[in-house]
């Protein structure tokens, strides 16, 4: 029987039943020989409608992006693209867009050496202090904090 998204789970390793009665061990993920469907990105770039919005997405990280103009770009409603965006790439396209953001800040913050209001403008927020509040909450430090972490390691090694 094939399955659907939501039920295609990635081959784990063993874990203990979420069930406070049992504590035996159960084994997420497919059977031996099982093929398993695409997860995340992959699956969601198989499927034409999502393509089409992680393509825009990725083309334009700095736009700003609502769910309205997602679900158009994907010919579809606001509650189907959700929904199936949740169900293929495994959380909500907003989740998405920040998780993306944040890799792009990250990346710039290290190898480009860009400004805090630079980075703002290449991520889509308005402000250095706008992506700083963001990053604080996303990642867990600020910018600064985040840059200074990945020198110092570098630089007690004479390493660039």
């Amino acid at each position: 029987m094939p399955r659907s998204h939501a039920e295609t789970i990635r081959a784990g390793p063993l874990c203990y039943s979420d069930s406070p009665k049992s504590s035996s061990l159960k084994r997420f993920g497919p059977a031996a020989g099982e093929l398993v469907a695409p997860s995340g990105v992959l699956a969601g770039l198989q499927d034409r409608q999502l393509a089409l919005v992680l393509q825009a997405i990725h083309a334009e990280i700095n736009h700003n992006w609502t769910l309205p103009r997602l679900a158009g770009l994907a010919a579809m409603s606001r509650s189907a693209f959700a929904r199936r965006f949740q169900e293929t790439i495994g959380m909500p396209p907003m989740a998405y867009i920040l998780r993306w953001r944040m890799a792009v800040a990250k990346s710039a913050l290290i190898n480009e050496r860009l400004t805090l209001d630079e980075v703002a403008e290449r991520t889509g927020y308005g402000s250095a202090g706008a992506l700083s509040h963001a990053f604080l909450r996303a990642v867990g430090c600020t910018p600064s904090a985040f840059r200074q972490q990945r020198e110092e390691p570098a630089q007690e090694t004479g390493r660039y």
